[in-house]
């Protein structure tokens, strides 16, 4: 076994081409800039052709994709998903500077429906709630999971 690492050291050895290394160089990482590889051995890859009907699988048409992006949904609506303990997404955020934000999350539907629902039920103003469209989530000034989970957990107890 150790044979065969030595010969297949000195075969790679036998491969690289010396250059003349200058005076200048000191170190050894600077020595193997000069030493040279010859690729003339490489391996040659050899293209296949893709099967259409795993393209047409992996990538479909894109106005197969694009068409269920576009059709507006059926009435206005909105729905609260809970989260996987069960409960209702409302969460408390502190800032560094000490500003406090409840944040409803994973809102699925009309969310500007929703904001006006909450605004009307709480009597907040605009500059009290906003919504994050990146993440569906809904943001209000101050600390108001309490009232928020017996607002919710009314709403949906009458359903």
């Amino acid at each position: 076994m150790r044979i065969q690492r030595i010969k297949s050291s000195l075969k790679f050895q036998s491969q690289l081409k010396q250059v003349p290394v200058p005076r200048t160089a000191r170190t050894t990482a600077e020595i193997g800039k000069y030493v040279e590889h010859d690729h003339s051995e490489a391996l040659t890859e050899t293209k296949t052709p893709l099967d259409k009907e795993y393209l047409a699988k992996m990538f479909p048409p894109l106005t197969e994709s694009i068409n269920p992006l576009l059709t507006p949904t059926p009435g206005k609506w909105y729905n609260l998903r809970p989260s996987r303990n069960g409960k209702l997404p409302i969460y408390t955020d502190y800032n560094n500077a000490g500003h406090c934000w409840t944040e409803v999350r994973r809102i699925e539907g009309d969310i500007a429906l929703f904001r006006s629902d909450l605004q009307d039920a709480l009597n907040l103003t605009n500059k009290e709630v906003f919504v994050k469209q990146a993440s569906p989530t809904v943001v209000l000034k101050g600390n108001r999971v309490a009232e928020l989970r017996t607002l919710l957990q009314s709403f949906t107890n009458q359903q």
